[in-house]
């Protein structure tokens, strides 16, 4: 079975091999299928889930971290074992939890996040750059900013399909669950 893996901390060509050393030494060198350092995307081969194998390989060793496992079979094959990763349109992964995005707003949404996970990293070059207090603070800032307005982007969206779905069919319990939740998020 074919599994999707995000590492995160690859940052050049080097990393990327140290990365595909430690794949080889679990799973063999036939079954490294591929590395990407710039999206941290690896493709291994394995009969099991590999997830806490690659954990206890990864986090905590050389500033790399195990962000995400997931099967690679296509949804028709998928088990319903907890992958959210759903193709287009209303879905069920069998998680009991719908999900309405499109394919069109899953890109929209990992193009918001990958420009944050770029303001990132430039927070961690300025660092290294011995850059001015203000300068970073200026860049926690924009990158709060940008969170902040990716958790709105996800929030209005599940008001207007989840919430909106289940008060019309009579129920609360999403609305419930928003409402207990929104303190946390309001912090």
């Amino acid at each position: 079975m074919e599994w999707i893996i995000q590492i995160e901390g690859m940052r050049c060509g080097h990393c990327e091999k140290k990365v595909r050393e430690r794949l080889e030494t679990l799973v063999g060198p036939g079954n490294v299928l591929g590395v990407d350092c710039e999206t941290g995307l690896c493709r291994i081969a394995a009969e099991e889930n590999p997830g806490p194998a690659l954990a206890e390989l990864f986090n905590g060793r050389d500033g790399y971290r195990l962000a995400s496992c997931g099967s690679g079979k296509k949804e028709e094959e998928k088990s319903g074992d907890g992958c959210c990763c759903i193709p287009d349109g209303e879905s069920d992964c069998g998680c009991g939890h719908k999900l309405y995005r499109t394919e069109e707003e899953k890109r929209a949404l990992q193009n918001r996040l990958r420009r944050i996970e770029g303001q990132i990293r430039g927070l961690e070059s300025m660092l290294c750059d011995n850059a001015y207090c203000i300068d970073l603070l200026n860049q926690v800032s924009a990158v709060n900013s940008a969170l902040n307005s990716f958790a709105k982007q996800i929030l209005f969206h599940h008001i207007q399909s989840c919430v909106v779905e289940d008060v019309q069919a009579g129920k609360e319990d999403k609305l419930e669950e928003l409402l207990q939740n929104l303190p946390k998020w309001m912090k």
